[in-house]
């Protein structure tokens, strides 16, 4: 049998780490909206009045991704289940288990995109050396493939079904 402190405590570490988790979440969301609201005059001017080309893409990647945070936010917090008249538990974890995805999704676009960039300047610091680009473009393509390949298996509850 568990003693009460036992059961006590691991309720307590659950709590704080959920706890935790929300907070980290919620300083996150407060930074984005407000370097957009820094930034939504400026980048209306040079963005969204120029033409398109690799940069402006890669911006908007790498800005815009970050719109997965709140989705992860909503997803943690269940508040992307289905309403009420969707009772079943398969349609509720099909729906949730969708939600991951799409946060995986535009977490693999960002996470693109920075890397992108990052290997760029790193590129054009040294000199254009193809030796550092070869070896941050593998670095990149590593890290990407293995982010496409698990996102395929998130879902709500548990770990992924894709091992790593």
């Amino acid at each position: 049998m568990c003693s009460s402190s036992v059961v006590n405590s691991s309720f307590s570490d659950l709590y704080s780490h959920s706890n935790l988790q929300f907070e980290i979440q919620y300083a996150s969301i407060v930074l984005i909206w407000y370097d957009w609201i820094l930034t939504l005059p400026m980048e209306v001017k040079y963005i969204w009045g120029s033409k398109i080309r690799v940069s402006t893409i890669i911006y908007i990647l790498c800005h815009y991704a970050l719109l997965g945070n709140i989705l992860y936010l909503f997803a943690i917090s269940h508040m992307l289940k289905p309403r009420a008249s969707h009772t079943y538990a398969l349609l509720c974890s099909f729906f949730c288990d969708t939600w991951y995805k799409i946060v995986g999704a535009l977490s693999i676009l960002g996470r693109a995109a920075i890397m992108f960039s990052f290997t760029a300047r790193a590129y054009a610091v040294w000199g254009r050396r193809r030796l550092i680009f070869a070896y941050l473009a593998s670095i990149w393509i590593i890290c990407i493939g293995l982010d496409i390949a698990h996102v395929p298996g998130l879902r709500c509850v548990g770990s992924s079904s894709i091992p790593m």
